[in-house]
């Protein structure tokens, strides 16, 4: 395999990452501070590490790699159609095949659901670990895209996950974007003034998420605008239009609620299965 430059360091922060349960949840922030390219020195590195551990049954590298396909998704890497969303519940079974804990199996899986467009089958995994700040996130998000014809009630359930989530563990996977949810929620709700002081704890918690980028330029938008009309019209291209697009889902099949078909069986060979997942 050939040699890549690394100067994100994240190969180093992915190895490290195999050594605990729910390791999985540190390649998130590095890959999307790094970028294209930190994805796919993330990629290359794995690949190796899986090569090496051929033959154990270690769930940590699957659930790794099914995150590395998500946030191909999320950050519009690579489109979320049906044979790249086959491939990720491949990796997810896999790992619950070889032990992996439910929480962060149906974590993931709702988050694929949320790109499959099975937005009801996302909702019900996402209830069940809405313990975690993550779960908790894209419930809000799901709140604002099942009900867009009255957004002002699903911003208010939206903000009540969201604070909820931001209750969690200090730190865990979602808590700043669940700080720039709130910000979100309170301007579809006219509170530009809650809207600009949560955007800015987001951005002191860190929040790494383009919905950040997408609250900041809807309020400077808000700004040069009033009344009702102005403001429902605005609710609604951020409830939508830009969630959509923060989230990778411009292309997704958002508003079908059936599950996808489920894929055939894995291949017992874990190098068989990382070649057939690219």
């Amino acid at each position: 395999m050939k040699t890549m430059t690394d100067p994100s360091g994240i190969a180093g922060e992915l190895r490290r990452s195999f050594e605990q349960p729910g390791g999985w949840r540190d390649l998130i922030a590095p890959v999307v501070r790094g970028g294209a390219a930190a994805l796919e020195v993330a990629y290359a590195t794995l690949e190796e590490v899986l090569v090496e551990r051929s033959g154990e049954s270690d769930p940590e590298p699957a659930l790794c790699y099914a995150t590395l396909l998500l946030c191909s998704f999320d950050a519009g890497y690579a489109e979320p159609e049906r044979e790249a969303c086959l491939a990720t519940r491949k990796w997810l079974r896999l790992a619950k095949a070889w032990g992996a804990h439910s929480e962060d199996l149906r974590l993931l899986l709702g988050w694929l659901c949320i790109h499959e467009g099975s937005l009801a089958e996302a909702y019900v995994r996402l209830e069940r670990v809405a313990a975690l700040p993550a779960a908790r996130f894209r419930l809000g998000l799901l709140e604002l895209a099942r009900d867009r014809a009255d957004p002002d009630g699903a911003a208010s359930r939206a903000l009540a996950h969201y604070r909820i989530g931001l209750e969690g563990p200090k730190g865990d996977l979602g808590a700043a974007d669940c700080q720039a949810g709130c910000a979100q929620a309170y301007l579809i709700l006219g509170q530009t003034q809650r809207a600009r002081e949560a955007l800015v704890l987001a951005r002191q918690r860190g929040a790494l998420h383009p919905l950040a980028d997408a609250v900041a330029s809807a309020l400077a938008r808000e700004e040069s605008r009033s009344g009702r009309r102005a403001r429902v019209a605005a609710a609604l291209a951020l409830a939508g239009a830009g969630v959509a697009a923060a989230f990778g889902l411009a292309n997704a099949p958002l508003w079908r609620e059936g599950a996808q078909a489920e894929p055939s069986q894995p291949k017992s060979s874990t190098a068989a299965a990382m070649s057939e997942s690219r």
